[in-house]
Parts: C-alpha cells; sequence; structure tokens
C-alpha cells in the first residue's frame, strides 16, 4: 500500500472516496462516490433565510449543520434554525451564499466521509 501517507492519510486520495482535504474549504468527493450515495445538492438564491427539505440538516447535540458545497467542496457550516414547516426548513448562515449548494441527500454518508478524514475532529487542525 504505497501512498497512504499523503495529506489527510491513509483515507484520503486519487482511488478514494474522499480524493483531497483542505481545512479551509472541506473536502472533495470522487465522481463515483457522488453517484454512488446519490448526493444531491440543491443552489442558494438569492439572500437568507433560505427554504430547505428538512433532509439537509445534521443535528448533532446542540450543533446545527448543513454541507455547503462550493467549488467542488463539501464543508459543513453552522446555521440558524428559523422556522421548520411540514418537511421543509427555513435556514440562514452567514457562511452561505448565492451560487453556493446545500447537500439535501447523502448527509449521513458526507458526515461518515468527514468524520473519516478528520479522526472525529471537528476539523479544526493547528
Amino acid at each position: 500500500h504505497e501512498d497512504e501517507e499523503n495529506e489527510g492519510g491513509k483515507n484520503v486520495g486519487p482511488n478514494k472516496g474522499v480524493t483531497s482535504i483542505d481545512e479551509e474549504n472541506g473536502f472533495t468527493l470522487s465522481d463515483e462516490a457522488r453517484k454512488k450515495f446519490s448526493i444531491e445538492t440543491e443552489m442558494v438564491t438569492g439572500s437568507g433565510p433560505w427554504n430547505f427539505p428538512e433532509s439537509a440538516l445534521l443535528l448533532t447535540g446542540e450543533e446545527k449543520n448543513i454541507y455547503r458545497f462550493r467549488n467542488g467542496y463539501f464543508k459543513r457550516i453552522d446555521i440558524q434554525i428559523f422556522e421548520k414547516n411540514g418537511s421543509q426548513v427555513y435556514l440562514n448562515s452567514p457562511e452561505l451564499k448565492n451560487g453556493d449548494s446545500v447537500v439535501v441527500k447523502g448527509v449521513g454518508f458526507i458526515r461518515t466521509a468527514e468524520l473519516d478524514v478528520t479522526s472525529g475532529e471537528s476539523g479544526h487542525h493547528h
């Protein structure tokens, strides 16, 4: 197994589900992984708060997050939830802007991939 010591350890690389990781931007997934796990995103348009399916939410303990997709990178970001209306949720985040996308299907897989490459840390490496 050569190439196991590249950035992000043995779980990141050209033939892996996670192809690269960047502290600032997040991480990229291979096209194959995105297809296999049926990752779907919805475009952010206009200014918030935005309306997304409840399936976009990642709720862990007190944290409320979504996965933003920008320039090929997935990144978990904090959100504020304003209102839930059936299966829709109105949310806002200073880290979202017009032209970004939000993962609305496959959030669980992306969370698993993120934990896999960050060893469970919240992504703050110093």
